[in-house]
């Protein structure tokens, strides 16, 4: 997978990503683990847009990917290379 946000480009597997993006934050400490970022990253989509950001049962794979298309979705991001079908 491969993806764009603003100027930056990050590629690999959707948790490879989240954990890059994880890896940026301004204290990535806060955040244990990728599992733990993405509960944050969802709660904050919910919270800014109001919008719904379901994510699937399942391994942390499969939600980081489900969280990349959420986060396109709302214009976060933009996916330059699908996943594969992992969605």
């Amino acid at each position: 997978m491969k993806i764009r946000i603003e100027e930056n480009t990050y590629e690999g597997t959707g948790t490879e990503i989240v954990d890059q993006l994880r890896g940026e934050m301004f204290d990535p400490t806060e955040f244990p683990d990728t599992d733990t970022y993405i509960w944050f990253v969802q709660n904050n989509i919910i919270r800014t847009t109001g919008m719904e950001c379901p994510l699937p049962d399942g391994n942390t794979e499969r939600q980081a990917v489900a969280l990349l298309y959420q986060l396109a979705k709302i214009g976060a991001l933009t996916i330059l290379e699908e996943d594969g079908g992992g969605r």
